[in-house]
């Protein structure tokens, strides 16, 4: 569970940093 959990996290950052990529800059 510990190591799934792990996972998620890591894919939600990336997930994260790709939303703040698509966000454009004010």
């Amino acid at each position: 569970m510990v190591e799934r959990q792990k996972i998620i996290k890591q894919n939600s950052r990336k997930k994260k940093k790709k939303k703040k990529k698509k966000t454009p800059a004010p």
